[in-house]
């Protein structure tokens, strides 16, 4: 699913984009290790450009091939990461608190698997 699609996607019902203000957005950030010695200022900038969104089980999030749009870190719910290399799949499953895409999104090199939610 195409950054253009899973935000156009609530009109299908596939998925819900959250109305958040920045200071709930910043308080669900510090909750994760990632985020936990982050000065106030920078976490705030992070919220200011985050966004939630909501998406139902079943969709991918992010392609094998092609570059991340975003990057997700898993509120509630699990997704599931499928790789492929040679012959071999590998399968991961992801749950709360995780962070995928981010090394895609900053090199802008292909994600190495696809990501679906469950």
């Amino acid at each position: 699913m195409t950054e253009n699609e899973l935000r156009q996607s609530d009109m299908d019902g596939e998925s819900v984009q959250g109305v958040v203000n920045v200071r709930e957005l910043r308080e669900v950030l510090s909750s994760y290790e990632l985020f936990y010695d982050l000065p106030d200022p920078a976490l705030e900038a992070i919220a200011g450009a985050a966004e939630r969104v909501f998406v139902r089980a079943g969709q991918r999030i992010l392609e094998a091939g092609v570059p991340a749009y975003a990057a997700f870190i898993v509120e509630y719910g699990r997704l599931r990461i499928v790789s492929k290399h040679s012959r071999q799949t590998f399968t991961l499953e992801e749950g709360r608190g995780e962070l995928i895409g981010m090394i895609s999104l900053l090199s802008q090199e292909p994600f190495d698997g696809e990501a679906f939610t469950l």
